[in-house]
């Protein structure tokens, strides 16, 4: 599945505005700052996961 660009937006939003809230909730909870990147959104086929995860994983 190939997403637009403006879905591609919309879908960053979306996750980045819930990542937000819950920073700022754990942020409350322990008295620290809690720093955010914003989200990469991407999807790839089941079969495809180990290859695209790789640059997340450190080993």
């Amino acid at each position: 599945m190939k997403l637009a660009d403006e879905q591609k937006d919309s879908l960053t939003e979306a996750i980045n505005i819930a990542f937000s809230r819950t920073a700022a909730a754990l942020s409350d909870l322990t008295s620290q700052r809690v720093v955010l990147e914003t989200p990469i959104i991407d999807i790839h086929p089941i079969d495809e996961l180990p290859v695209a995860l790789t640059h997340l994983v450190k080993q």
